[in-house]
């Protein structure tokens, strides 16, 4: 009787902590929102301004539609940023919470009670201190990197009585009320454990389409990927675990899986990269340490590669000294001049290495970055093109690419064939993506194919929701290109 009332107690002060944030989190969503509609109704007041320009002659029609370009793309990523792609009011933002925190209240007891009851001995006496690891004494880490050819051992909670029927219920939830994403992960996660790999992917894409920022959710239907094929890691689980890398470069998960993609696509120098590099970052009790170092062992074996000489070169470079104390003052000290020097300085040893090492896919995307920070556009339009090259089915990397051909700015009569290439490029990776669809309206519109163009901004209206800001924008747009 008094483990039930234990039992009891932590329940509900679990539930406690679970539902606080859930039913508090109003206030900041709506703040956001209003920020939102102050920065479109600013861009509103933009085109106006420029639509006056070109009237009284002050803009020519050229200088008019560069700028109002940019301004549309600007609106574009305000909707995005603020959320209000989905339509969603406020009514449907605190249902939506209520419904997340029924799903709390009712589904984390009865699913401890069900898996207890199944599996649970509350008359069992005491285990002995000296029995209770196991035959290596350690402890299973979750999240850690595995073998996809080796997947973890199921956990055979498909057979447990009322597990089924516990996801059965969260299904049926979850259709009633489809914009629970903490409701979708759950079930993905539950067909995780049943080895229902292709529905996760599903229940995670779902989790994802509601919160697309979610690092740890795209992490995981990355993995689902995996396993739904069977050890490969198909392009969508590497455009996945390269998002999550780009967020968190020491993320073990997404490193493991990036080396693994690589040695499946034959380049064991490029597998052993990543692998030597996570093995290195790796504290030596983690559990997945010795797993990375038997992969980087027999991926060296198999190619007659070196494995001992990369080793001690990553250990080399790690032990390169990094800027003193004394280094960081003296560059708060620097006049602008001095310091500028010195950045270029680093930027172009950076550069000098990668022209020894053109495949560092990570040091292409840094180099980018530098020298857009720089100015120098050139340069970064060479770095994203690299960039774009080792990586051909990573959405992100193409669309930065695309940014770096048509920079904000350029009137439509600047879109090259290259660039016209590369939108056609990203259509096919990813049809469905809202930079994809409007760029590719904008070539199609620029070519003459006012068809084309009417069917991918109509395909945009309908991703960005029938309250979309940015819908007058496009539908006027839409409008222009006659019947």
């Amino acid at each position: 009787m008094v483990f039930w009332i234990v039992a009891g107690v932590l329940t509900f002060g679990t539930i406690l902590l679970l539902l606080w944030p859930v039913l508090s989190a109003g206030g900041e969503a709506g703040a956001e929102r209003e920020a939102g509609d102050e920065a479109l109704a600013v861009y509103r007041d933009q085109l106006s301004e420029l639509e006056r320009d070109l009237d009284a002659g002050r803009l020519g029609d050229e200088e008019f539609e560069a700028a109002r370009v940019e301004v549309q793309r600007r609106m574009l990523a305000a909707a995005s940023e603020h959320g209000r792609g989905d339509g969603s009011s406020p009514a449907a933002t605190r249902k939506r919470r209520l419904a997340a925190a029924m799903l709390v209240i009712f589904l984390l007891p009865a699913g401890a009670l069900l898996t207890y009851v199944a599996v649970g001995s509350p008359g069992l006496p005491d285990l002995p201190l000296d029995k209770r690891t196991d035959g290596a004494g350690t402890v299973r880490m979750a999240h850690q990197p595995q073998p996809a050819a080796q997947p973890a051992e199921p956990a055979g909670a498909a057979a447990q009585p009322g597990v089924a029927e516990m996801v059965a219920g969260l299904e049926e939830k979850l259709k009633a009320n489809p914009e629970d994403a903490d409701g979708w992960a759950l079930l993905a996660r539950s067909y995780m454990v049943t080895e229902r790999y292709r529905e996760a992917v599903a229940a995670y894409g779902r989790a994802l389409d509601l919160v697309p920022d979610n690092l740890q959710f795209a992490a995981a239907r990355g993995e689902a990927l995996v396993l739904a094929a069977d050890g490969t890691v198909p392009p969508a689980a590497v455009e996945d675990f390269r998002k999550v890398n780009l967020a968190q470069p020491q993320e073990p998960r997404s490193r493991y899986y990036l080396g693994l993609a690589r040695s499946q696509a034959a380049d064991p120098a490029g597998a052993l990269k990543w692998w030597i590099a996570l093995e290195a970052d790796t504290p030596p009790d983690a559990p997945w340490k010795a797993l990375v170092t038997q992969r980087i062992d027999e991926a060296g074996a198999e190619a007659g590669i070196d494995v001992a000489s990369l080793r001690a070169a990553e250990r080399e470079q790690r032990a390169a000294p990094g800027p003193t104390e004394d280094d960081v003052q003296a560059a708060r000290d620097m006049s602008a001049e001095d310091r500028s020097a010195m950045i270029q300085s680093m930027v172009d040893r950076l550069a000098t290495r990668l022209e020894q090492e053109p495949d560092d896919l990570d040091g292409w995307i840094r180099l980018a970055r530098a020298y857009g920070v720089l100015g120098r556009t050139g340069d970064a339009l060479k770095a994203h093109a690299n960039a774009a090259r080792l990586a051909p089915e990573d959405l992100q990397i193409q669309l930065d690419y695309a940014r770096a051909l048509f920079p904000p700015g350029t009137p439509e009569s600047g879109i090259t064939e290259e660039f016209a290439a590369l939108v056609a490029h990203i259509r096919e990776i990813a049809p469905d993506s809202p930079d994809g669809l409007f760029y590719g309206g904008l070539v199609a519109a620029n070519r003459g194919d006012a068809a084309t163009a009417k069917t991918l901004w109509s395909a945009l209206l309908e991703k960005m929701g029938p309250d979309a800001p940015a819908r007058g924008m496009l539908e006027r747009r839409i409008e222009a290109l006659g019947g």
